[in-house]
């Protein structure tokens, strides 16, 4: 039924239509049975053996108010929820690899569900004289492309930023759950070290805490921002994460008892490049 409303196969491993058009095969043999299966080939996904491993239960879910939101969504978001069910079925196995998916999955979310603004023509203006000002100093000059193309990115959200926008979309249940939004420049300082090789990523070789603090809390962010995205409103959303989930406050306390690894980290990154990490 979703499959058929939202006109794409997501979840799905087969399903039977009914043909109207065909009436006989390749072999030019009249057909006998009007419908066909068909195979969608999606990657393998597999499902949790746990009930309590779900998002939300059907007693959750008005059917009659959501689904046409249900389709709606996946209509104008499939990209995004394609990567997160691959993600949530099909886990990679190291905390580096988990982080940085999700990491990537929630920028993909991000700019989907909020769409970046365009270049402006005072954008354009402002980069081109930046690199102009630059040529005319003979000591600036190799700087004048890179600083253009740096003028016209600065319009674009951060990590940082688009975590603080889906976290006050989602009414700050992760924020206040943690009891601070420090986490939203801490994830960020994590993932790029990681990902682009700074100092602070040997860190991980000793002590692999800070990845899994940050995956937890990019895990509990896309899981808000998805079940607001599918129709339930802010106080919905903290009912089906904490109020249902009899693991919520345990994934709560693993995150809040590590949070200072993310000050360990920094500290590391701190003393091995002389300042912290971009």
């Amino acid at each position: 039924m979703i499959s058929s409303g939202s006109r794409q196969t997501s979840g799905i491993d087969s399903l039977s239509i009914h043909n109207r058009g065909w009436l006989s095969d390749q072999d030019g043999q009249l057909l006998v049975d009007t419908w066909l299966e068909v195979i969608a080939s999606n990657p393998e996904r597999r499902p949790p053996q746990q009930g309590d491993a779900y998002l939300h239960r059907l007693r959750d879910f008005d059917f009659e108010r959501r689904l046409q939101t249900v389709f709606d969504t996946f209509q104008a978001h499939g990209a995004a929820i394609d990567q997160y069910l691959d993600f949530i079925h099909n886990r990679p196995s190291t905390p580096m690899v988990r982080l940085t998916l999700l990491a990537q999955l929630v920028e993909t979310l991000d700019r989907s569900l909020n769409v970046d603004a365009p270049l402006t023509r005072e954008v354009e203006c402002s980069a081109k004289e930046v690199e102009k000002l630059l040529k005319t100093r003979e000591q600036l000059r190799s700087y004048a492309s890179t600083a253009e193309r740096a003028v016209r990115e600065s319009i674009r959200p951060t990590l940082s930023h688009r975590l603080s926008r889906l976290d006050r979309q989602t009414g700050k249940l992760v924020s206040d759950a943690l009891g601070s939004g420090k986490w939203k420049s801490d994830v960020p300082a994590v993932r790029n070290a990681v990902i682009h090789g700074l100092p602070s990523a040997k860190f991980p070789t000793t002590n692999v805490i800070p990845l899994q603090v940050a995956e937890e809390i990019l895990n509990l962010l896309c899981e808000a921002r998805m079940l607001l995205a599918l129709g339930f409103e802010t106080d919905g959303v903290k009912k089906v994460l904490i109020e249902n989930d009899s693991g919520w406050w345990g994934r709560r306390s693993d995150i809040v008892i590590y949070l200072d690894t993310f000050a360990e980290f920094a500290a590391y990154g701190r003393g091995t490049s002389g300042g912290p990490d971009a």
